[in-house]
């Protein structure tokens, strides 16, 4: 005698509260039975604490912004002729998990010491020197737009790197 899914399905679908299926034979022991009763009580707790462990550590490993892939670079040609990769302030802004509008809110206000590179459109371009610099200085300092050392700490790291600050750097096309 062969296994006959099609007369199995039609034997026992149905819903739980038609007693000859697998559910409704499931619902009168769960009803008739309170150690079988407590056994799947007990399951289904084990099974709703496992899931919410799950998330929470699902949650606390998650980084706290969505990190995308960066912008494309664009290239800038330094006074002495190197090109370099640079991103837009959006990069920027990622990495630190604002909006470009608080990074301009943010420089017009001088807690972050403007880019000298400048796209098309005076779209503010970093490198990626220059995005660390400022990710590691802000990290886990709070926000104080009348603290003075963080735009002089960012603008002495930036020189450092040869950014010369009130200097326009020329645009190449790539």
């Amino acid at each position: 005698m062969s296994f006959d899914p099609a007369k199995h399905y039609q034997e026992n679908a149905g819903s739980a509260s038609q007693p000859g299926t697998i559910l409704g034979k499931r619902k009168q022991k769960y009803d008739s039975d309170p150690e079988y009763r407590e056994a799947q009580r007990k399951r289904a707790r084990e099974y709703a604490r496992k899931r919410q462990a799950e998330k929470q550590a699902a949650s606390t490993d998650m980084p706290v912004t969505k990190i995308r892939r960066p912008r494309r670079p664009q290239w800038v040609q330094l006074v002495g002729g190197e090109k370099v990769k640079m991103y837009t302030v959006g990069t920027l802004a990622q990495a630190l998990g604002k909006t470009t509008q608080t990074i301009s809110s943010w420089e017009r206000k001088g807690y972050v010491p403007e880019s000298p590179f400048r796209a098309r459109g005076d779209v503010r371009l970093y490198s990626q020197e220059m995005i660390e610099v400022v990710v590691e200085t802000l990290k886990g300092r709070p926000i104080r737009l009348d603290d003075d050392e963080v735009p002089k700490g960012i603008a002495s790291a930036w020189a450092s790197l040869g950014v010369v600050p009130g200097v326009r750097y020329e645009m190449i096309d790539e």
